[in-house]
């Protein structure tokens, strides 16, 4: 059956005919176009419906893992898949929560009962907060990982001028300028005020 009133709602019937069909396969071909059309709920602008709509979806995908004629058949790598799906249906959420605007949210979350909005923000919510955080993250990882080529690139050319300071101190020239300079730089150390 169908969730009804709300959108996104073949995502939970889809799901459960998968885990209760005695087989199911996939195939990599496309047997229809999508037609995509202005004010679609696709192609709006996110909003709360967006939102409850997988959250909604999510809730049933995870009711139909717990019914016990399910629960008993799935194998571990079997489960693995099923909660990946419900996952991904969190992180769309998270995605369309981050879109529709808190405004959007709040006043759409108003009606939902204290539970209901609870784990909807256990959910969601911390999916949305945790998708911030990895992008944060990410973007440090690569500031710091821009940081890295730069030191490196840097101790490189210190390498470099090392080398090439190496090679003048073993000149002839500078040798020779050395040992020409030798007194005037010892009375010129000897006339400095001592501190």
């Amino acid at each position: 059956r169908f969730e009804e009133g709300i959108v996104h709602e073949d995502t939970a019937f889809s799901f459960a005919a998968i885990l209760k069909a005695e087989r199911a396969a996939v195939l990599a071909k496309s047997f229809y176009i999508r037609r995509v059309r202005e004010g679609s709920v696709m192609t709006n602008d996110h909003s709360f419906d967006n939102v409850y709509g997988y959250y909604a979806a999510m809730k049933a995908m995870l009711r139909t893992m717990d019914d016990e004629n399910i629960a008993a058949t799935l194998s571990e790598s079997e489960y693995g898949a099923a909660f990946a799906i419900v996952r991904k249906m969190c992180r769309r959420a998270a995605k369309m929560y981050a879109s529709a605007g808190a405004e959007e949210i709040e006043f759409g979350a108003a009606g939902m009962s204290p539970s209901d909005r609870a784990r909807l923000d256990l959910t969601v919510r911390a999916a949305w907060r945790n998708n911030i955080l990895k992008e944060k993250k990410e973007a440090l990882e690569e500031k710091l990982s821009a940081k890295r080529e730069r030191i490196a690139e840097l101790k490189a050319q210190k390498k470099e001028c090392e080398k090439e300071l190496d090679h003048i101190k073993k000149s002839f020239s500078y040798r020779l300028g050395r040992a020409l300079t030798y007194i005037p730089r010892k009375i010129r150390a000897a006339a400095k005020p001592q501190k």
